[in-house]
C-alpha cells in the first residue's frame, strides 16, 4: 500500500482512506473528546500523507504509523487548545484587573514625582526624608 501511495495511485489512497478513516476518527476522539475535532485531525493526517506521498518514510507497519501519527496530532491539538485557553485566561485576568492596573500606573507616577521633589531637597533634608519615609525610622 505504501508503494502505491508513493507512486501516486489515487485508488490506493482512496482504499487507505476508506479503510482507516472511521477507526482513526474514533481513536482520535478518545484523546480530544470532540468528534468534529477528531475528524479534522484525521483529515489533516490524510491530506499530509497525500501531499508528502513521494517522501513518505514508514519504518513500522502502515497501521502503526497511522495510529501513532493520529496520536501525535491529537496531542499537538490539545497543546494548541491549552495554550489558547491560557492566553484567554490571562486576557481575562488583565481585563478584570483594569482598576488595579490603573492604580499601579498612578502609584508609579506618584513615586516618580516624589522622587523628583526629594532630589531637589537639600542633602540633609533628603537624608531625613529618606530615613523616615523609606527606611521607616522615627524622627
Amino acid at each position: 500500500m505504501v508503494k502505491g501511495l508513493r507512486a501516486g495511485h489515487e485508488s490506493t489512497y482512496a482504499r487507505l482512506f476508506r479503510e482507516y478513516y472511521a477507526p482513526l476518527s474514533v481513536f482520535a476522539n478518545s484523546y480530544v473528546n470532540d468528534m468534529d475535532a477528531a475528524k479534522e485531525v484525521v483529515q489533516d493526517l490524510f491530506v499530509s500523507i497525500f501531499e508528502n506521498r513521494k517522501t513518505l518514510l514508514i519504518s513500522t507497519s502502515l497501521k502503526s504509523y497511522l495510529y501513532q501519527a493520529v496520536r501525535n496530532r491529537c496531542l499537538n491539538h490539545l497543546k494548541r487548545i491549552n495554550t489558547g485557553r491560557k492566553h484567554l485566561e490571562r486576557v481575562g485576568e488583565l481585563t478584570n484587573n483594569t482598576e488595579s492596573l490603573e492604580e499601579l500606573i498612578l502609584k508609579n507616577e506618584l513615586e516618580y514625582r516624589i522622587f523628583q521633589i526629594v532630589s531637589d531637597l537639600s542633602p540633609k533634608c533628603r537624608e531625613v526624608f529618606t530615613l523616615s519615609r523609606v527606611q521607616g525610622l522615627k524622627n
